[in-house]
């Protein structure tokens, strides 16, 4: 889903901010074409779009519903993966880029930056990923082309991550706490005693005036909000 006013995405697993099999000065990138320093409202939604549907990665209906890493080297580079253990958190890849942007809605304050950086992992969640075996010919690289861009910065709220818990970044919300076991899950073990039943987890946007921990949202603020669920989370 796409919310304009918020300059935010919201999705089911993940989303990549550039095509990972092409430079990150092609001109088909859409960070790097992105000029939205007029601030023209129409220009943000357009660079918005852009990411949705000119990365061929994002076109892809399964990478938006099960994609927790990204490869970023060898020979399956560019390839999404619903495993955590293979390749680059996606969330990493895309805070990185858009932190490049320098158009509208630029965080220009270094520690509130860093403020909105953070994690809660529940050690005792036990990922599907992790029974699958591991690629060990697959390293990640690192992205190296720091070039300030005239693109500006969107947001993405995601779950399908259970393991990695509450995953707060300055430009990606990860909000899967480990509620509710999928249906295919529940005659499945060890996922019903270890992974489920944890905590589930709102983003709340404005000030409720309650309890919770205040979150940037695009160039809003919202509150995330936990509460413990019932047994399995059913």
């Amino acid at each position: 889903m796409h919310f304009p006013s918020l300059h935010t995405f919201v999705v089911h697993a993940g989303l990549l901010p550039h095509d990972p099999l092409k430079a990150l000065s092609d001109p088909e990138q859409p960070l790097f074409t992105a000029d939205t320093t007029l601030n023209n409202p129409n220009s943000r939604t357009s660079e918005e779009l852009s990411i949705l549907h000119n990365v061929a990665q994002n076109t892809v209906p399964w990478n938006l519903i099960n994609m927790r890493s990204v490869r970023t080297k060898g020979k399956r580079k560019g390839q999404p993966t619903k495993s955590s253990k293979k390749g680059k958190p996606w969330s990493n890849l895309w805070n990185k880029q858009m932190g490049r942007c320098r158009g509208p809605g630029l965080w220009d304050d270094q520690a509130e930056l860093e403020a909105e950086t953070w994690e809660e992992v529940d050690e005792a969640v036990v990922q599907e990923d992790e029974v699958i075996q591991r690629d060990d010919g697959d390293e990640d690289d690192e992205v190296v082309d720091e070039e300030a861009l005239r693109c500006s910065p969107v947001t993405v709220i995601y779950g399908h991550a259970a393991g990695r818990g509450l995953d707060i970044k300055p430009f990606s919300k990860g909000i899967d706490t480990g509620c509710v076991v999928s249906a295919d899950h529940r005659d499945v073990k060890p996922y019903i005693d270890d992974q489920y039943g944890k905590k589930l987890t709102a983003l709340i946007l404005g000030d409720h005036g309650g309890k919770g921990k205040s979150v940037r949202v695009g160039d809003e603020r919202g509150v995330l909000v936990s509460e413990s669920c019932k047994e399995h989370g059913y």
